[in-house]
Formats: structure tokens, sequence, C-alpha cells
């Protein structure tokens, strides 16, 4: 069961865009520091799309956001990062924090990383 989430463990994406945005890296290597200390623990990224944009493609995009986010942390410590540490969970358009609106969905084109005790 997860044991925690951490704010500054989101990162978000422009508008159809799966790749890790620009000025996600400061937020990234802190998270990657912070997991590597945590080392017994187990890492869950949940993956987040808008509904408003992204319809139609939001499942798949949410999947791609946490696999790429994925893909970087076991390429930055590959013997920390085990095979079966590391989950992913794609949401699609299904969990907003806010109301679709301009800037709403800002917020729902997102990441979140939460990290478990085995």
């Amino acid at each position: 069961t997860p044991v925690g989430a951490s704010e500054q463990w989101r990162a978000f994406f422009a508008p159809g865009q799966t790749e890790i945005p620009a000025g996600g890296s400061v937020i990234l290597r802190r998270m990657l520091s912070d997991l590597l200390v945590a080392g017994s623990t187990y890492v869950e990224i949940h993956g987040h799309a808008d509904g408003a944009s992204e319809r139609g493609g939001a499942q798949g995009l949410s999947e791609s956001r946490a696999f790429a986010i994925k893909h970087w942390l076991e390429a930055q410590a590959p013997v920390n990062f085990p095979k079966g540490r590391i989950r992913v969970i794609s949401h699609g358009d299904s969990n907003p924090l806010e109301p679709n609106t301009r800037e709403g969905s800002k917020l729902n084109r997102r990441i979140e990383v939460i990290i478990g005790v085995r």
C-alpha cells in the first residue's frame, strides 16, 4: 500500500506531449535523489491526462508519460531501479485535479510518483 505522495514529485506536460518537460529536470533530480535514499521502497508512477484537449488519446498519453519517467529513472541509476521496483499506472482523464478549463487542464496533464514500503 502506498505510504505517501509528495507534491514535489509531480511533473506537468504540454498538451499531447509525452517527453519529459523542460524544467522538469530539477524536480526529477530531487525525486531521483530521494528515491535512491529510500532504496527499500517500491515506486508507483501514475500518469494522467486532461479530458479537454486529449480526448480519445488520454489513456495512451497518460501511460506514455508515466513510462517516460520510469525509463528516465532506470537510465539514471539502473542498479537502484531493478525490474519490479517501478510500477506504471495510467489513469487517462479519470482523475483530474481541476476542471478542464484552460488553466485547470495544465494541472491535469501530469505524472505523480508515490512510494510505498515493500
